[in-house]
């Protein structure tokens, strides 16, 4: 399955994008994480439910600079990743 997921706390310019893409390849995750002009950072994930569940959990935990506040989360169309990148 596809997931969009919003993430909403303080997310930019604490490592967080790269903090997802460290923990998405540790899960054999494919797909991608943005930061977004309204502070929020978007992530595009092909994932099973056990999978997402342990990456939201650990993104909740974070690093010593991010918080995340909040995870909206939704099931989208398929969309097929070669890898999990950050995108700029």
């Amino acid at each position: 399955m596809t997931y969009h997921i919003l993430a909403t706390g303080k997310v930019q310019g604490v490592g967080f994008r790269n903090m997802t893409e460290r923990l998405a390849k540790l899960l054999n995750l494919k797909g991608t994480v943005q930061n977004l002009e309204n502070g929020q950072v978007e992530i595009y994930i092909n994932a099973d439910e056990k999978d997402l569940e342990s990456l939201k959990a650990s993104l909740f935990e974070g690093n010593s600079k991010s918080r995340l506040d909040k995870l909206d989360c939704k099931v989208i169309d398929d969309i097929d990743f070669e890898d999990f990148v950050v995108l700029r």
